[in-house]
């Protein structure tokens, strides 16, 4: 009952369910006002939420357990706060995209929220096809009996991508995405060292 009223609330609050797994729900945002969607997720995971919020904070280390991102390299420190961050996506099948992101990270009740947003200045970018749309955030709450992720993710890949890998990111490729960080976390030891 409690699951369905959930949905309620999310449908009303314009996010349709879309896929679960990986003890995440993914929702979809309204593709009638924007073509590529925002997404959302919620996940509850038998993890310490001290071991993920470590892992979230190396921005330039993201590319050690999210298969998809080929190089997360730290350019400077943010004017604004935060660190820049230039980063190669990588997907089968189309040329890389790269962006340079903004990452910040700042305190919530009973956790941290970690959020990222494309760059106004692309100049340390390279030679792949620029991102045209890439923000979001991680919030990490939770205590002794695991924790609970709230995510959403605005993402356009800009140039052209057939619609189909479109459609498969935004449902799969982001449930992927979560389970590959719920692997990470599960298996990562503070001070063991990051490893791909």
């Amino acid at each position: 009952m409690l699951v369905v009223l959930l949905l309620q609330l999310a449908r009303a609050d314009g996010w349709s369910p879309s896929i679960s797994g990986a003890d995440c729900q993914i929702f979809l945002g309204d593709a009638s006002t924007d073509p590529v969607p925002p997404v959302r997720a919620e996940c509850d995971w038998p993890v310490p939420p001290e071991r993920l919020q470590h892992l979230l904070a190396q921005f330039d280390q993201h590319h050690r357990y999210f298969s998809n991102l080929e190089v997360s390299n730290r350019v400077d420190v943010a004017p604004e706060g935060g660190e820049l961050i230039y980063q190669i996506h990588r997907l089968a099948g189309v040329p890389d995209r790269d962006v340079v992101l903004r990452f910040w990270a700042e305190p919530i009740t009973g956790g941290m929220r970690y959020t990222w947003a494309k760059a106004t200045d692309q100049s340390a970018g390279g030679a792949g096809v620029e991102i045209e749309k890439d923000s979001g955030y991680w919030e990490v709450t939770g205590g002794e009996a695991g924790l609970h992720l709230d995510a959403e993710i605005h993402y356009a890949p800009g140039g052209y991508v057939p619609p189909f890998v479109i459609r498969w990111f935004l449902a799969r490729g982001i449930l992927n995405t979560l389970g590959e960080l719920r692997t990470y976390a599960e298996t990562y030891r503070s001070g063991s060292g990051l490893q791909r």
